[in-house]
């Protein structure tokens, strides 16, 4: 055999097994240790108690499901989001409308973009002051941009935390509900969030949730589930995406 052929048949080799490497679809990987951290503190109980709840009776009506009215257009897409992860979530679904953009020049009104915050990325719904006024960040283990306090400002909302040197300016779900996209929010997850009202303001359930319902960032809405909310959006033609 000569040292041409050799060399070919060893890169043939490799990159078929590079090829077997690859993952069978592609998604954005998750930050396993993010999550793992979780699963043992008092939010894992709070959501867990909250799941349990809201599992045990039927949703309290009424909910808003308007927002199905606007799915509409040739390219829709459902991006899940249930961990933090830093706001990895809403970056990709941000970075995904901007592709359709300037790579398929597709316009805005033919695409509808459903981003659903759910299980631990619910916190992602509230505004700066909630995160300022309640341990949101000590109860999720979150720190801030430079690593050494308990985050206090959301990292998605408008004002956050700065993207740091060469990355540009954040996106943010302000952003996204400016343009059109619908941002909705877990009402079960939610309710580990009324637990954390509940809990420092010595305050009974009915008025701990419309006191935390008062932090929401305007125009996120709520749903009985954030399970709920990914499967009508797929109903109504949405496809599927794992933002972490």
């Amino acid at each position: 055999m000569t040292p041409s052929r050799r060399t070919f048949i060893r890169h043939a080799g490799l990159a078929a097994a590079s090829t077997l490497a690859l993952p069978a679809r592609a998604e954005a990987a998750p930050m396993a240790p993010a999550a793992s951290a979780l699963a043992e503190t008092e939010w894992a109980q709070q959501l867990a108690a909250a799941e349990e709840a809201a599992g045990s009776q039927p949703p309290a009506a009424p909910w808003d499901v308007s927002w199905t009215a606007k799915v509409v257009g040739t390219h829709k897409a459902m991006f899940d989001v249930p961990e933090i992860e830093g706001g990895a979530g809403v970056w990709r679904a941000a970075a995904w409308l901007r592709a359709y953009h300037q790579v398929l020049r597709v316009p805005r009104e033919a695409i509808t973009q459903v981003v659903v915050l759910r299980h631990n990325a619910i916190p992602l719904v509230m505004t700066h002051a909630f995160w300022e006024a309640y341990p949101v960040g000590k109860t999720l283990r979150i720190r801030d941009a430079k690593g050494k306090k308990w985050a206090r400002r959301n990292p998605v909302h408008g004002g956050g935390e700065p993207a740091g040197e060469g990355r540009g300016e954040r996106p943010t779900v302000d952003a996204l509900l400016a343009g059109g996209s619908i941002v909705l929010g877990c009402g079960t997850a939610f309710g580990g969030l009324v637990q954390m009202v509940a809990k420092q303001d010595k305050l009974p359930t009915e008025a701990a949730n419309a006191k935390a319902r008062s932090y929401i960032i305007p125009g996120i809405i709520l749903q009985p589930s954030g399970i709920f909310a990914g499967t009508l959006a797929q109903h109504h033609g949405c496809c599927f995406v794992r933002a972490v």
